[in-house]
């Protein structure tokens, strides 16, 4: 089970020849691919910004084979525990960040991101670099 990070959701988006490569590999293997409501909304986002009709037509089509999972009770709470705990360390990595760690914390899911060394903050979180 992998969690999809916005920073490689991005990359696939963009035709980076690394993630589309990283990308056919998950799906040869059949891994469950997931990504958070907060990797959602940072697609549309960008989407949004471009004011182009194809770019959130990209973004859904980029969307529709993943599971999202829900950012519920259990993963409010491990993200406010990390927020809290990150704050007093001087560790902290960004809120959008921490709840995308959080959730895929909560699920036990490995998130899958270029920025390991950011995400390796979070204790217990599994992190692979693509």
């Amino acid at each position: 089970m992998v969690c999809l990070d916005t920073d490689f959701m991005v990359a696939v988006d963009r035709k980076n020849p690394e993630a589309l490569k990283k990308l056919r590999e998950l799906k040869e293997k059949r891994e469950r691919k997931t990504v958070t409501p907060v990797t959602l909304t940072e697609l549309y986002e960008g989407a949004y910004k471009t004011g182009k009709q194809t770019a959130l037509d990209e973004t859904e089509e980029n969307l529709m084979s993943l599971e999202i999972l829900d950012y519920d009770y259990d993963a409010a709470k491990e993200a406010g525990r990390l927020l809290s705990e990150l704050g007093k360390s001087g560790e902290k990595i960004g809120e959008m960040d921490t709840l995308i760690g959080a959730i895929a914390l909560r699920y036990g899911e490995t998130l899958l991101t270029r920025n390991a060394k950011h995400f390796a903050k979070i204790p217990g979180l599994k992190v692979e670099k693509w």
